[in-house]
């Protein structure tokens, strides 16, 4: 009987620790466009029944996911990071949200306005997702990448 409760407390103990894998952030991905210009690519990989929230969300909610990129003095970010996946509308608790689910890639434009040896942006996310009971969660990273 001992053994039995045990593995009954064993399982109820490992089962959240077994569905937490629900977003995978990839290593970001830099393509040279031409000379001076390149895309960084940054692409997260979303579990079945899960979901990240996009960075636009309608006016009466907060902006869920967050992705930003600080270039030196000799590069210039071109525009806003773009969203590449399907966007999804969403009923949360009445209010409409969007989301992507299986896989969305943020793109960020830069511009070498000056040739440098080692260039390099500093990258940094927090990533709202969330699934059908859970509301939000949030990833956050910041790292250094060459250009």
């Amino acid at each position: 009987m001992k053994k039995v409760l045990f593995l009954v407390l064993l399982v109820a103990l490992c089962l959240p620790v077994a569905t937490q894998a629900q977003i995978a952030p990839q290593t970001p991905v830099i393509k040279k466009i031409n000379e001076t210009t390149s895309h960084i690519e940054f692409t997260v990989l979303i579990d079945p029944g899960w979901h990240v929230y996009a960075q636009e969300q309608p006016s009466h909610l907060p902006v869920e996911t967050v992705f930003n990129l600080k270039a030196g003095t000799n590069i210039k970010l071109i525009g806003p990071a773009k969203e590449i996946g399907v966007i999804r509308k969403l009923d949360k608790n009445g209010k409409t949200v969007h989301v992507y689910e299986k896989t969305v890639t943020f793109v960020q434009e830069v511009k070498m306005l000056q040739k440098m040896k080692d260039a390099k942006l500093t990258m940094s996310y927090k990533i709202g997702y969330g699934n059908t009971k859970i509301y939000k969660q949030i990833r956050s990273s910041k790292s250094t990448l060459p250009i």
